[in-house]
């Protein structure tokens, strides 16, 4: 049993933070035994009285989450799929090019999209002369998980273009360059997505979800009793280096949790959840902020892969 209090661990950004340095916050989550792979924030659905997620289609649209923290600045925020392409951007960018002359497209025309938010404004407060600001945006299938990223306590972000105001950014995206890392030919015994290593396991139990420590190499071996949800907690902090804020990985859980009820509960599945190496995010998407006058930028990327697994 791992002897950990998640909300009593050190915010991590909030100590010795440097106020001229741009953090930049992102995670996602893939389910990797999806016939597309797409990098996702929130399955499309809504959540029943019960909280398990009801999943509008069985196709999945989804995106990682972005928040800023740190300096009071104004960039451009750049974000490119690599192999791929957007499925939904939140809000609309200024502009989505392909290759070197910049235009606008359509997603299922091309692969290694970019899209360009300008004139981004990134502030500790909400700004007050911004007369315009916001237009209620529909966020679609995915608005139901708003409401767990919007108390992570970022930088508000402004995009004038766009007539935005919300405290963090969002873009769906295929991941196409997985292809090779959830190669279909493992046996169906052991098949675990070309993973290897600390991995959670999920497993409905009497209508409960019981989660556990797995070492995963050619096949599952379960590690630990049944974590409490601070135990899973600090597992996805440590996967993501302890670099996040605990908001944020409450977020990321909260937002989740729901898809794995799902998963378990109606479909009957055992799922397993795992890290990207670093690799493997930056062959999914790349993220870039200039800011306008000059200010050293971070980052902090968790992408996770999700599917079921035969134990």
């Amino acid at each position: 049993m791992i002897p950990f209090f998640f909300f009593a661990v050190t915010d991590t950004v909030e100590i010795n933070v440097d106020y001229e340095t741009v953090y930049v916050h992102e995670w996602g989550v893939i389910e990797v035994d999806m016939g597309t792979p797409v990098a996702s924030g929130a399955k499309w659905g809504y959540l029943d009285d019960a909280g398990t997620l009801e999943p509008y289609t069985e196709y999945e649209v989804e995106a990682p989450v972005v928040w800023f923290h740190g300096a009071q600045c104004t960039g451009t925020f750049t974000v490119r799929v690599n192999e791929g392409y957007f499925t939904t951007l939140f809000p609309p960018p200024d502009s989505i090019w392909h290759e070197e002359s910049e235009r606008r497209v359509s997603p299922e025309n091309f692969i290694d999209q970019t899209g360009v938010w300008r004139d981004v404004s990134l502030t500790r407060d909400i700004p007050e002369n911004e007369e315009s600001l916001p237009v209620a945006y529909d966020a679609d299938g995915f608005g139901w998980a708003t409401p767990f990223w919007r108390v992570v306590p970022a930088n508000y972000v402004t995009v004038p273009g766009a007539s935005f105001q919300d405290r963090f950014l969002y873009y769906e995206c295929t991941a196409n360059s997985l292809g090779w890392f959830i190669a279909a030919d493992y046996p169906s015994f052991a098949r675990t997505y070309g993973y290897q290593g600390e991995a959670l396991i999920f497993k409905e139990v009497s209508g409960e979800i019981i989660t556990r420590i797995a070492q995963v190499e050619e096949s599952v071996t379960t590690l630990s009793e049944a974590l409490s949800q601070d135990e899973i907690l600090y597992t996805l902090c440590g996967w993501g280096d302890n670099s996040f804020k605990s908001q944020e990985i409450q977020a990321l859980w909260s937002t989740w949790e729901p898809a794995i009820r799902q998963r378990c509960i109606q479909q009957g599945q055992d799922v397993m959840m795992f890290p990207l190496s670093p690799d493997q995010v930056e062959s999914i998407s790349s993220i870039r902020f200039d800011p306008d006058y000059g200010n050293p930028v971070e980052y902090t990327r968790l992408f996770l892969g999700l599917g079921a697994v035969e134990l």
